[in-house]
């Protein structure tokens, strides 16, 4: 995941040698337009790619799932149906959402350190850190034309300033229906062979400037400085493919004992709690299409994670992950006794006991997140809570409206997606699972519980029939503030509860975690920066952290599991051998089933007649890629990415380029529904199509 502003010059000639023809400057430029200028993030986590000189821009389906959710009704379900614009007056405003290209980007390493100086805890240096953040986004803004801010690298030895462009007015063009973006549902999820169109797409808008500006009638479309040329060609085995785009986050450089708490006591617990919770909204989606509305987001939110996780704990077991980071300690003890540098031969035993102490307070940190926390009703009590004690407190009439508009809004969006008898149920299941999983309970918890005989499901119930804050009854109230309505909502229970929580949780789970946690911080900024001195000879790229990378790789299928082994990509054929009519994850329109039959797929098909839908190649991504553009070495969009396999999702942690491969939706399979689904084939005379 390397950085493209400073891409080192052995990375670029190893791709230039394995077939790009593009040079550095092309990839990413300030001076001039370079392919960095047509890569966006999207929303708050995924990327995007733009695809034509009219701000035309594609990202994946699951990307643009919550805004389909937004924008849909019982009446009209833009998520199950698809949408298609005919025409620009029918592109839809997406309240909310925002698209960010990066301007230029700025080391600023040195203006950093210096101001941390000797900060003698993690807490304060990174309060430091911030405040200089701050001051340089602000100096770097112009009054408000860009918006900046500062990222660490390397554990935070190296620190870069990012000056941006955010567009706030972003409509949808258009998005096949929710059988085709996500077909498979959580069976394919992850996993390989994969036959799903997820894509979706949208144009970003502009005042007349081509600055950013709110949404307006009188925008325009954005005028990009480039856009993906788009290459009908396809793949084949061996091709050099990049993929550009906001990885969120990775740990490459754990060490084997950061690993070892991870594979045996976060993951472990995540996944059957997260478990728990997935099982009670599935069933309720199934029940109430009202239900499914409001959580199908949040849930294939929950469930890609789940099953993720489970990947990762396969592959850090079959590839020993654990003994390869031993075997890398080994080496750096050998080389820190070498140099005989004092403090560094024992940068790894003090690692080793302070990831012994924080995993006990770990353990307590995911169960309680994952189970006490997943519950959605203490939501509208944390957004309560500072405006109630505001009030109370006698602040001024200008704060407490101001307070009361935001928190009027934060509401608005929570209810929406919420159901009470739904997150009722998860009560019940996860507060269980929680004290049979651990004894750090809340004493004036497991009080109440007692007085019930112990029926944590007969607990649930009462909360819920007694409180007012899980039926939308805060906002009427926030329509005649004053202090009787603060003092109403304070006894309201789940409100007193909420606050009870919240303070043991800092009291008990978070400050002793935090304390274990900053001092792992700390040692592993100090083990990053040993490694990077002790290795000179390795070529080190930074975690991610949801700030722009370039990867690559070669299109190649994989051999997952012995006798097993996967060519590199899918077709439609395999669309119809899964195709089950009626299914909830393999049920297609019946129409798109005749369009695929009819082999009318000219000229989307590759030289076999075939229509390729997906295909594989050993690129490092993660969370954040979604969406990303695939190119081949010309820098043409080929694909976009979307998933990685399941063998190989401990690539968080290490990538093995035996086994790990990102998935993409093939660029002509994306056309395909474009044109002879969507009925929007007037969308492709803007693209730049390269045969």
């Amino acid at each position: 995941m390397w950085m493209p502003w400073q891409l080192p010059e052995a990375v670029l000639t190893d791709m230039q040698q394995k077939g790009l023809t593009l040079t550095a400057a092309d990839l990413f430029s300030v001076e001039k337009p370079s392919v960095k200028d047509a890569i966006v993030l999207f929303g708050g986590g995924c990327t995007g790619e733009i695809v034509s000189p009219e701000g035309l821009l594609f990202t994946n389906h699951h990307c643009a799932r919550g805004v389909l959710q937004q924008l849909s009704t019982l009446e009209r379900d833009l998520l199950t149906h698809g949408y298609w614009a005919g025409n620009r007056q029918e592109e839809l405003p997406c309240p909310g959402l925002n698209v960010t290209v990066i301007n230029r980007v700025e080391e600023v390493t040195n203006a950093v350190l210096q101001a941390i100086g000797s900060a003698a805890t993690e807490s304060l240096r990174q309060r430091r850190v911030d405040s200089i953040g701050r001051m340089l986004a602000a100096q770097a803004a112009l009054g408000g034309r860009y918006k900046a801010f500062v990222r660490p690298f390397y554990q935070g030895n190296q620190y870069f300033l990012f000056v941006t462009e955010e567009f706030r007015d972003v409509r949808l063009v258009g998005a096949p229906p929710q059988s085709i973006g996500n077909f498979g549902g959580d069976t394919d999820n992850w996993m390989w062979p994969r036959h799903t169109g997820d894509f979706a797409v949208f144009r970003i808008y502009a005042g007349k400037d081509n600055l950013p500006a709110a949404y307006s009638e009188q925008n325009v479309p954005y005028r990009p400085r480039h856009w993906l040329p788009i290459s009908l060609k396809g793949v084949q085995a061996g091709d050099l493919t990049m993929v550009y785009g906001f990885p969120g986050r990775t740990s490459q450089y754990l060490t084997s004992y950061g690993v070892q708490v991870l594979y045996e006591v976060s993951n472990p617990v995540r996944i059957a709690l997260r478990g728990e919770r997935m099982s009670v909204w599935w069933q309720r989606m199934l029940q109430n299409d009202t239900v499914r509305l409001k959580y199908v987001a949040k849930y294939y939110a929950l469930s890609n994670t789940h099953k993720k996780w489970q990947g990762e704990q396969y592959g850090l077991s079959r590839v020993d992950v654990v003994g390869m980071k031993r075997n890398e300690e080994a080496l750096f003890r050998q080389r820190a006794a070498g140099q005989g540098v004092a403090g560094r031969a024992q940068l790894l035993d003090s690692l080793q006991m302070s990831y012994d102490s924080l995993r006990p307070y770990q353990y307590a940190m995911d169960c309680w997140n994952e189970a006490v926390m997943a519950i959605e009703v203490w939501r509208p009590a944390l957004l309560l809570q500072p405006l109630v004690d505001s009030t109370l407190a006698g602040a001024e009439a200008t704060v407490i409206e101001s307070l009361r508009e935001k928190v009027n809004g934060q509401l608005a969006d929570f209810y929406r997606n919420y159901d009470a008898r739904t997150d009722r149920l998860v009560m019940e299941a996860l507060l269980q699972r929680y004290r049979e999983r651990t004894d750090r309970v809340p004493g004036f918890l497991l009080q109440q519980v007692q007085r019930l005989r112990g029926d944590w499901s007969a607990y649930s119930r009462q909360l819920f029939e007694r409180s007012l804050l899980d039926d939308g009854t805060a906002q009427k109230w926030l329509q005649q503030w004053d202090l009787k309505v603060a003092r109403k909502v304070q006894a309201d229970p789940v409100y007193q509860t909420t606050i009870k929580l919240s303070a043991y949780q800092a009291e008990f789970i978070t400050a002793p975690y935090q304390k274990w946690n900053e001092q792992v911080m700390r040692l592993n900024r100090q083990y990053m920066q040993a490694l990077m001195e002790l290795f000179p000879e390795r070529r080190f790229f930074p975690d991610a952290n949801l700030t722009l990378r370039l990867t690559y790789g070669r299109v190649e299928g994989y051999q997952p599991r012995d006798g097993v082994h996967y060519r590199h990509y899918t077709t439609a054929k395999g669309v119809l051998e899964k195709y089950r009519p009626g299914d909830e994850e393999f049920d297609l329109p019946s129409d798109f089933v005749a369009l695929i039959r009819s082999a009318e797929t000219t000229p989307y098909a590759n030289a076999d007649g075939e229509l390729v839908t997906c295909f594989v190649a050993a690129n490092h991504t993660t969370g954040g890629n979604s969406g990303s553009p695939v190119l081949n070495a010309r820098g043409e969009l080929i694909g976009i990415n979307f998933d990685r396999c399941w063998e190989g999702t401990m690539s968080d942690v290490y990538f093995d380029a035996a086994f790990c491969r990102n998935i993409a939706v093939d660029i002509r399979y994306v056309l395909f529904v474009i044109d002879r689904l969507g009925g929007a084939g007037y969308l492709l005379n803007e693209l730049e199509l390269r045969r």
